[in-house]
């Protein structure tokens, strides 16, 4: 297979010079870490690393024939946690900025009144303690309503019960870029006394897009933009 990708890049790549890589080095460079190869991941990884030497976009495999776990869809809040007077306090909540509307976060939506100190100390009439994880709670929980109870306090006396809608992990991974972005655009503002705009772009398709024209023509006042 390591044989069959090299000759089909060096056969079919679209311009000889194979982007300046001396392939018979890069070949020998490479087929040195096959003794260790113990799975087909492996492979994939050492495949694409090699393939990498030709610095070109889009020129990858996907993992191929193998053997993978099943799929659980774990329902997340959008919040870190952090365990104290053994139960989970919320240390952070991400919210969506309000003015986002693709994004979904289940402890900031309004009418909650859910607090970043306050303590998850049920989950769906289940108490929720230091040595349960709490992830384990929220398995094939994404995009369903859950009842949890909060309370200022590590203790269910006095709990209230709300009901929140977890998202998809990837969901969350969104609300945490966000937060970044907009603490990065935040520091760039600060320390340049608001002379420099910061513009984040994930990537260059539909969602790259999206950021730049948000961020972009928002800074127009801006002396650079970078």
């Amino acid at each position: 297979m390591f044989n069959e990708v090299w000759t089909m890049e060096k056969e079919y790549f679209y311009v000889e010079n194979m982007h300046g890589a001396d392939w018979p080095a890069v070949k020998a460079k490479y087929e040195k870490f096959l003794p260790f190869v113990n799975h087909r991941s492996d492979l994939a990884y050492l495949l694409n690393e090699m393939m990498g030497e030709m610095v070109v976009g889009h020129n990858y495999i996907y993992p191929g024939d193998e053997p993978s776990a099943t799929s659980v869809t774990v329902g997340m809040l959008g919040a870190d946690y952090q365990i104290e007077n053994g139960f989970y306090k919320i240390s952070k909540i991400f919210n969506r900025l309000d003015w986002n509307p693709s994004f979904k976060a289940p402890l900031a939506e309004p009418g909650l009144n859910i607090k970043e100190g306050d303590y998850i100390v049920a989950i769906n009439g289940i108490p929720v303690k230091a040595e349960t994880s709490i992830y384990s709670l929220f398995d094939f929980k994404a995009g369903k309503q859950v009842a949890i109870k909060v309370n200022s306090k590590p203790s269910l006396d006095g709990a209230r019960e709300v009901v929140v809608v977890p998202i998809a992990p990837g969901a969350e991974m969104e609300l945490r870029r966000m937060e970044w972005v907009e603490r990065n655009r935040k520091k760039v503002g600060e320390l340049s006394n608001g002379q420099i705009a910061y513009v984040y772009m994930p990537n260059t398709g539909p969602d790259g897009y999206t950021y730049f024209n948000r961020y972009y023509f928002s800074q127009m006042d801006k002396k650079k933009r970078y």
